[in-house]
């Protein structure tokens, strides 16, 4: 529940990470559009679909998890709503072209 009250970059944030739990048809009803206009928009605004562009941001969102906390990879697959670690693995791979454990190794301090 966004709270009316509380100052904007909380209220962005909580819609932000809503946003990427969301699938395409809880987001169209958010915004009180048909699933078909969501994704014509997203499709002409951002040249992706709505599904392509969430996990381009979660993976976005999974590097600044790996690279600056001391998450485990388990725990940044629940955090962003992937359905496993090994799919959030796949993805992150086919995204990023190295397994996140790869990607932490080349990121965070010794």
């Amino acid at each position: 529940v966004v709270r009316r009250n509380a100052p904007r970059t909380d209220r962005t944030n909580d819609f932000g990470r809503r946003f990427l739990l969301m699938n395409g048809s809880e987001a169209a009803a958010h915004v009180s559009v048909s699933l078909s206009t969501l994704q014509r928009f997203f499709k002409s605004e951002y040249k992706k679909t709505f599904s392509e562009l969430r996990t381009a941001m979660k993976i976005e969102k999974s590097k600044r998890y790996l690279s600056e906390n001391a998450l485990s990879v388990r725990r940044v697959a629940e955090e962003l709503g992937f359905y496993d670690q090994s799919h959030f693995c796949k993805i992150f791979k086919k995204y990023e072209g190295a397994s996140p454990k790869e990607y932490i190794k080349r990121t965070r301090p010794v």
